[in-house]
């Protein structure tokens, strides 16, 4: 009987400890975590350095024109269509197939 009373007394010392555990832990992640207001400024300061690295890249030459992660490119039915147009004997003696070629990478 005694080490029964023993264990039970053990278990309740244990299960005070773990609640008293619980509120240290929880009060200090309380302290830890970030407010609103950090939340904000971090996210603020990672879309500003995003944008300088995406404008520092692409703004150089063929920065965006040469990446086709970013590149938006014409919709495959037209570029066939300007392409075939291009091959034209007329279009490339008169020399428009360049001038053509050109407005594409404009447009593009």
């Amino acid at each position: 009987m005694k080490k029964i009373a023993l264990f039970l007394v053990g278990i309740l010392l244990f299960m005070q400890s773990c609640d008293i555990l619980n509120q240290i832990a929880g009060e200090l992640s309380a302290g830890m975590a970030p407010s609103t207001e950090e939340i904000v400024q971090g996210l603020k300061k990672a879309l500003q350095m995003g944008t300088d690295y995406a404008v520092s890249t692409l703004h150089k030459k063929d920065g965006y024109f040469k990446n086709p992660k970013v590149k938006i490119p014409l919709p495959n039915d037209v570029n066939n269509l300007l392409q075939t147009a291009m091959q034209n004997k007329t279009v490339k003696t008169l020399g428009l197939d360049k001038i053509l070629q050109q407005k594409i990478d404009n447009f593009v």
